[in-house]
């Protein structure tokens, strides 16, 4: 089973080694306007076609005005995302805290 639901993901500051680095970090959104558009389906086919629909809809609708640009952007609030998942999704990403090698 895949589970498809909107996350708020962001830049996180890794450190400082080499100049600087970032990485994504996602909380399961829980407004239940975003908590509905999820779902759950058998096949990865599936999925991928609803979790298009929905960012698709969160393009359109939710991401859109002050600060929700870009991840690359260096002003960027964050941007919801439509994420597929094998079973139950997390409820953030990443599990643990990356550490520069």
């Amino acid at each position: 089973m895949h589970s498809i639901a909107v996350f708020d993901v962001c830049k996180a500051y890794g450190g400082s080694e080499e100049g600087g680095w970032w990485f994504d970090a996602g909380q399961l959104e829980t407004s239940p306007e975003l908590v509905a558009m999820g779902k759950f389906v058998e096949t990865e086919q599936e999925a991928l076609k609803i979790r298009d629909e929905i960012q698709t809809v969160l393009d359109a609708d939710w991401n859109v005005g002050d600060r929700r640009f870009d991840l690359s952007s260096t002003i960027s609030d964050g941007k919801y995302l439509a994420m597929i998942h094998e079973g139950w999704p997390p409820t953030h990403f990443p599990a643990t805290r990356p550490h520069y090698e």
